[in-house]
């Protein structure tokens, strides 16, 4: 559209908003701003691909963590315990 636009010399609109120059500027502002999300979206990509090796994936994991605590607690203090029993009903799942 901006293109047909320039090319119509018969198009000179008082309103600022509506003048070429500034349908340049809205144009190359959206391009940045396209950019940057696309370039965002990679990094919050990345960052959720590490955030769920360590939560699910690695060694030493969240949810085996969390299933080793449950059961250090119950060996420790008794599955009718108090202690245990405010962590038991927690649940941790793997996400693949």
């Amino acid at each position: 559209m901006l293109e047909i636009l320039s090319a119509e010399t018969t198009y000179t609109p008082n309103e600022t908003e509506l003048q070429i120059s500034t349908l340049n500027n809205l144009l190359k502002n959206m391009h940045e701003a396209n950019t940057n999300v696309a370039n965002a979206y990679t990094d919050v990509s990345n960052t959720r691909i590490g955030k769920n090796k360590i939560l699910y994936t690695q060694p030493s994991n969240l949810c085996l963590t969390a299933q080793e605590v449950k059961n250090y607690v119950k060996s420790i203090f008794g599955s009718t315990s108090p202690e245990y029993n405010q962590i038991c009903k927690l649940n941790f799942k793997t996400v693949s």
